[in-house]
């Protein structure tokens, strides 16, 4: 529920504030971890980011799962949400 939350927010984000074409998500397992990206190809982060509520959220949301979130502008412009959550040993999929 928390990965969905999570892109959920950062779709949001890209769609009111990036003024993105496109905006692309993954999910993946690696071991132990569920590793979520959101993609778009807007407008990019200013260089000074004052964390909004769904920043924050997306952050805080990670956290409290013991996981970690970053917020990257990569090389080619848009932004990138990463997420780590870690999953539990019974978890399949």
């Amino acid at each position: 529920l928390a990965a969905l939350r999570i892109v959920q927010e950062a779709v949001t984000n890209a769609r009111w504030h990036a003024a993105a074409s496109v905006c692309s998500v993954r999910v993946d397992r690696e071991g132990a971890v569920l590793r979520v990206e959101v993609a778009d190809n807007g407008v990019g982060m200013p260089r000074t980011v004052t964390p909004g509520l769904g920043l924050r959220s997306i952050r805080e949301r990670a956290t409290e799962l013991g996981g970690r979130a970053r917020v990257s502008q990569p090389a080619g412009g848009g932004t990138l949400v990463s997420v780590w959550l870690p999953i539990g040993e019974g978890v399949t999929g």
